[in-house]
């Protein structure tokens, strides 16, 4: 084993042991930083002494740049089936011919375990929910396309989250959210913030009493014209040991922001700014190749 990862497993079984059962979110110690990187881009910066945590944002305001997009992107390559966010966002400005200014990692995803046998391939390393982009069913997931939740456009433009349905196979798939036919999409595991509210995370089914859990987190935000990637770092003693949903949930309030759905976090947190490289420090030491994810390109 590499001495960074080493180092890296030291921090966070040290980060088990002192990271607070229930943080303080004060807003009037917290530190906040915003500048802006391109018209309509923000970046955030955010420290919380009290655990510590430390968070990192990009903000999207859609009103002030109409070149905005948000893509709903697959890792699968000829090579690979996953890659890291910034890798993502390569891929995505080759297949669309656009910039990508930012990426942030996705759903959930299998890992491969172990080697091939009796000439038998491994299980794909594929994202637990459905990944569609432009109409365009490009993986259906581990788990059946339906009955949960997502974050999706809709076949008017307008992005949202709910629940998961589908019928039809191949060219004939169609998938919607709360009814409505979306043409893009990507599982969210829980809700955090839902209508301007903050959920308890006590109601999660994925992770019961997620809002007392010091995790690392990647949370995306949705308001109105506004859209924001959001990371929490966790794990590293000395750095930042995390926060519970309900905290980021309320940061993304705060920001603007009227709903909120969760991706896979741990050693999956990672948002990568065009320019900047990658904001936060994912508690793997480096970033980890994932599945899917968000990617925005102008």
């Amino acid at each position: 084993m590499c001495h960074l990862a080493v180092v890296s497993l030291i921090s966070q079984a040290l980060s088990v042991l002192v990271a607070p059962a229930n943080p303080v979110l004060d807003y009037s110690t917290i530190q906040r930083q915003e500048c802006s990187v391109l018209p309509g881009v923000s970046y955030v910066s955010i420290k919380v002494p009290e655990t510590p945590c430390e968070v990192r944002m990009v903000k999207f305001d859609l009103s002030k740049n109409k070149d905005l997009r948000l893509e709903f992107a697959l890792c699968k390559t000829n090579r690979a089936f996953r890659l890291t966010p910034e890798g993502m966002a390569k891929k995505t400005a080759k297949e669309t011919g656009r910039k990508a200014v930012a990426a942030m990692n996705g759903d959930f995803f299998l890992y491969n375990k172990g080697t091939p046998k009796n000439d038998k391939p491994l299980t794909p390393e594929r994202p637990f929910g459905i990944t569609l982009s432009q109409g365009k069913l490009l993986e259906r997931g581990c788990w059946r396309a339906k009955g949960y939740e997502i974050i999706g456009r809709r076949k008017d433009g307008s992005l949202g989250f709910g629940k998961l349905s589908s019928e039809g196979e191949g060219e004939s798939f169609k998938a919607y959210m709360d009814g409505a036919e979306v043409t893009d999409a990507i599982r969210v595991w829980n809700r955090p913030l839902q209508n301007g509210k903050v959920i308890d995370g006590a109601v999660h089914v994925c992770y019961p009493k997620d809002n007392h859990k010091n995790y690392p987190r990647s949370l995306v935000g949705l308001g109105t014209n506004l859209v924001v990637f959001l990371v929490a770092d966790a794990r590293q003693v000395g750095w930042s040991l995390g926060m519970p949903s309900a905290h980021a949930a309320e940061i993304l309030k705060r920001e603007g922001c009227t709903d909120a759905g969760q991706f896979d976090g741990g050693g999956s947190t990672a948002l990568w700014l065009s320019g900047k490289n990658y904001l936060n420090r994912p508690s793997d030491g480096k970033p980890r190749p994932v599945a899917n994810g968000l990617v925005v390109t102008q």
